[in-house]
């Protein structure tokens, strides 16, 4: 009997193990008859993409995201290594996670699709898979739209990131929620090595979750960004089928490309996961800015159910000094200085509320919205909140105020555009042929982009000589980001310039042929803006200028100057802005260049901007006349 049963459990494991060899080969035969490795909700839960010559390969280059050494690029690899993974024995500690619960969502499909035999496959439960989606609670989904910011690289052209819905939250009040975002991972946020590094994949971008609070003070609050929450239509089911798509996205990473495989890309595939009928992610292999992958949510039929904007906290201080006397704004602006506080006493009772959270508005803006500043800081912040606690009665509400600046992102032009024209500059005439990939000019039309900004990334613009039948590259723009903000007391928000890539010296020559070259140029100054029937903003600002090419003596020139300008619209239809300027360049080809050049745009009709230019730079002077198509 003794040897009986020492046989028995010598053999037991071995019959176990049999059966489980044959289970799993009749799961990957059936797997394999229906095509599973082809299934598109298969070769999304891997983010796989067709490749040049019909290959398939993966986005995601974490190596711990593959279970198959070739899963990168072989989907039915990875298939049968995970239904193998998905076999082995439960770990020894519950810290240690089974496949299963590395890849909740794979299990779900496959479990799904093959019929998984429970008693055969047991389920193995992970304790924090578990704790994590209990954390979390989600029962519905929000894609957010961050509105540009010039002053970081990152953000320029906006950000989406998505907002989890905590069950028992309300919609109108999310601080407690949580979000999901996709960012590069790099404490880099600007100079030539971050741009460059950024365009070619040089950072790895990674999910993280974060509260919905600290999105809310760095874009809302520190950048003066608004925010636009758009809620999805997705199920319950489709919830929970993202969020353990989620939590496989958690240890991997993905090559980040600033243009194309970025924060707002990244979004679609796992929106893809959750609901794989909609194909959100096609369509972005050469540039994916992030209102583009907004529209392209916009237009799924029956997904986005409702739509709110959050405006940025500046946009209440704004509303709210707008009620201010001049003596009020100066009486609040001494609140700001160290020392006793200035007494509300000459002021009515009535007015004394709205005076002291205009004192507190101010100071958090002087100090930049930090969470925790300097003791002095934070101990002005109590006195100010201490007085206004006791003014009678409450402030004025300017919510509404606030919200009637906000413009939807989505209704702006679309972010391309090609343009075709004809001119005459230098004693000849030309066609001349421009394409911008990306994305706003100062005479485009400007709803819903910020206003007085120019963001041009790679820009083409190329000629044809008519008198020499030469054709040439005009100009080629690697960047160039213009930012007109007015002026005021409290924002204190600067004007500036940054240029960078390759044009033509113009003031060299009397002719439009050769001088290519590479120019750096920038500057900063001051805007200020006027009201009436016909608004207009003035700005000037001081300019540094550098030129590399063959054109300059010595082969180079570097100058200092200044520029002047107007932004005047109109119309809705019709934008002016006129610029003139000198600079003198003291090294290199020293002398002294004038330049001015008034653009003038008309929006025809839908996606279409008859643009008109005259320019002069030295002895040369060029006309031109272009009809533009956003794509």
């Amino acid at each position: 009997m003794r040897r009986f049963l020492l046989i028995f459990l010598f053999l037991a494991p071995l019959v176990s193990r049999a059966a489980d060899t044959g289970y799993l080969r009749s799961l990957r035969e059936r797997a394999q008859s229906q095509a599973l490795a082809d299934d598109p909700r298969w070769r999304v839960l891997l983010h796989m993409k067709k490749k040049w010559g019909g290959r398939w390969e993966s986005q995601v280059d974490g190596r711990s995201f593959f279970l198959s050494p070739i899963g990168k690029t072989d989907a039915g690899a990875e298939l049968d290594a995970t239904l193998t993974a998905f076999f082995e024995p439960p770990p020894a500690s519950t810290e240690t996670l089974h496949p299963q619960s590395l890849f909740p969502a794979r299990y779900a499909y496959l479990k799904e699709t093959l019929g998984f035999d429970g008693r055969r496959l047991p389920e193995i439960q992970s304790p924090r898979l578990e704790k994590w989606r209990n954390n979390l609670d989600v029962d519905g989904v929000s894609l957010v739209f961050a509105t540009a910011y010039l002053n970081n690289p990152a953000s320029m052209f906006g950000h989406t990131f998505l907002r989890l819905h905590q069950r028992g939250t309300s919609r109108a009040d999310p601080l407690l929620d949580y979000t999901a975002n996709f960012a590069a991972v790099t404490a880099e946020t600007s100079g030539v090595a971050f741009a460059v590094k950024g365009l070619l994949g040089g950072y790895p971008g990674k999910f993280s979750t974060h509260p919905y609070y600290m999105k809310i003070q760095q874009y809302n609050n520190m950048e003066n960004r608004d925010l636009w929450e758009y809620d999805l239509a997705l199920s319950s089911s489709q919830v929970r089928r993202l969020l353990d798509h989620l939590w496989e996205m958690g240890p991997t990473y993905f090559r980040y490309f600033f243009l194309t495989e970025n924060c707002s890309y990244q979004l679609l595939p796992l929106l893809e996961v959750a609901d794989p009928t909609r194909a959100l992610s096609d369509g972005f292999s050469w540039k994916a800015i992030p209102v583009d992958t907004l529209r392209r949510v916009l237009a799924e039929p029956d997904f986005v159910v409702a739509r709110r904007g959050r405006p940025a906290q500046l946009k209440f201080i704004q509303a709210r000094r707008a009620l201010l006397t001049p003596a009020e704004r100066r009486w609040v602006k001494r609140t700001s200085r160290s020392g006793p506080l200035p007494s509300d006493a000459g002021f009515p009772p009535e007015r004394r509320a709205l005076l002291w959270e205009a004192a507190y508005d101010y100071n958090r803006l002087h100090h930049k919205f930090r969470r925790y500043g300097p003791p002095a800081q934070e101990a002005r912040e109590r006195q100010l909140l201490l007085e206004r606690s006791r003014a009678p009665g409450p402030g004025p509400d300017v919510s509404a105020a606030a919200l009637a600046t906000l413009e939807p992102p989505e209704i702006g032009h679309p972010t391309g555009r090609v343009g075709l024209g004809c001119g005459r500059g230098g004693g000849q005439g030309f066609e001349e042929i421009e394409l911008r990939t990306s994305l706003h000019d100062l005479t485009d039309p400007s709803p819903g982009f910020p206003r007085g900004s120019r963001l041009s990334m790679f820009t083409v613009k190329g000629r044809f000589l008519n008198e020499t039948h030469r054709a040439s590259l005009e100009r080629g723009t690697l960047v160039d980001i213009v930012s007109i903000s007015p002026w005021d007391s409290w924002s204190r928000l600067p004007s500036w310039r940054f240029f960078m890539g390759w044009d033509r010296a113009r003031d060299r020559l009397k002719r439009p042929a050769g001088g290519s070259h590479f120019t750096l140029n920038g500057g900063s100054g001051l805007s200020v803006e006027t009201s009436g029937r016909w608004p207009a903003i003035f700005y000037a600002r001081a300019d540094a200028d550098l030129g590399v090419g063959g054109v300059f003596r010595e082969n180079a020139r570097v100058g200092l100057g200044g520029t002047g300008g107007i932004l005047w619209a109109s119309s809705p239809r019709l934008k002016i802005s006129a610029e003139g300027g000198a600079i003198h360049y003291a090294w290199g080809q020293v002398d002294t260049v004038t330049r001015w050049t008034v653009v003038a745009g008309w929006s025809l009709f839908d996606r279409w901007l008859l643009r008109t230019e005259f320019s002069r730079a030295g002895v040369y002077r060029e006309g031109l006349a272009t009809l533009n198509f956003f794509l």
